[in-house]
């Protein structure tokens, strides 16, 4: 979502030209909140620009800026009747249709947030984020081909963005044009060649075209960019004295499918090397946990390897 850059530019130019405004002014609450805002204090931002609503109610700015405080804190209905409030007063801003839109997604009003979305566009139709997070609502829905054409839009706008690539790629795939998918996947990696979704889905695509061999190399790219940021202590992970330390993962999800990429760069792929694996939880000292993986290889041989997962357990799996 691309509304938090929004806010915060369209703030941050009005401060430029208002000031910091005395002590009760709207200028003041305006410039105190756009603060608060930028600096993570959503709370304190939401009461600023609620302050701002109270000196001056029929202020679309205002209206806008407290929709937006409400939607970080994930109050979406309220922020969606903070943003009804701006665009009565002033229905020509792309970007309070656009913020609408995108909260409306968020709490499965669909049909209403596409058409904030194209209220949005007909107010600014070279915005290529309205266009591609249209685009990724009709995905949601099913709607393969509109939400290709809205994608199609976003690279006509910006042909050297990867996101829409993507998205057009799944849907395609969705549609069964793999040979179409996979070319769409190749674009966006000549864009960005380090974005682990894109290879995601040319692994995808050459799958279902069953060029097997490329789709295995796809994959493995996948997976390296994936787990690129985890490290691996040096350690063999033969016992908990000897225990593989994992660090960085940010979730109990992220660290756990580290292991699972670990095993396969030590052991080999799965299914074909490996035929299964037993895992179990240990608890050690000073609080210390480890995850136990039992690897039983297709040569008849198994392995027991310790990673100590302190460093992510408990972190949770979103």
């Amino acid at each position: 979502m691309r509304t938090e850059i929004l806010l915060t530019l369209s703030i941050l130019s009005l401060l430029c030209l208002t000031g910091l405004g005395d002590v009760g002014t709207i200028e003041y609450w305006l410039t105190k909140g756009a603060e608060e805002y930028v600096n993570g204090s959503l709370k304190e931002a939401f009461r600023s620009f609620d302050n701002a609503t109270t000196v001056d109610p029929e202020n679309a700015t205002v209206w806008f800026a407290r929709g937006m405080a409400l939607s970080g804190l994930k109050r979406y209905e309220e922020a969606i009747s903070s943003y009804n409030k701006s665009i009565r007063i002033d229905d020509k801003n792309a970007d309070v249709w656009y913020a609408r839109a995108t909260d409306e997604s968020y709490i499965g009003r669909m049909n209403d947030s596409l058409a904030s979305y194209d209220q949005s566009l007909q107010i600014d139709p070279e915005n290529k984020f309205v266009w591609y997070d249209k685009g990724n609502s009709l995905l949601e829905l099913g709607r393969y081909e509109e939400s290709i054409t809205c994608y199609d839009q976003a690279i006509l706008i910006d042909g050297n963005w990867s996101r829409p690539w993507d998205s057009k790629g799944y849907a395609q795939g969705e549609l069964g044009r793999y040979e179409e998918a996979l070319q769409s996947f190749e674009e966006s990696i000549d864009i960005y060649p380090n974005s682990s979704q894109s290879w995601y889905g040319k692994a995808l695509a050459l799958r279902s075209l069953g060029r097997a061999q490329e789709a295995e190399e796809a994959w493995s790219t996948y997976l390296d960019l994936s787990y690129a940021h985890i490290s691996f202590s040096d350690n063999r992970g033969e016992s908990m004295e000897d225990a593989i330390v994992i660090m960085n993962a940010r979730t109990d999800l992220e660290g756990v499918g580290s292991e699972y990429y670990y095993l396969e760069k030590r052991f080999g792929t799965d299914a074909v090397d490996r035929d299964r694996i037993s895992q179990y939880l240990v608890e050690g000292e000073e609080g210390r946990s480890y995850d136990v993986l039992e690897v039983h290889l297709t040569s008849g041989e198994n392995a027991t390897i310790y990673f100590d997962i302190t460093d992510f357990y408990g972190k949770g799996f979103v």
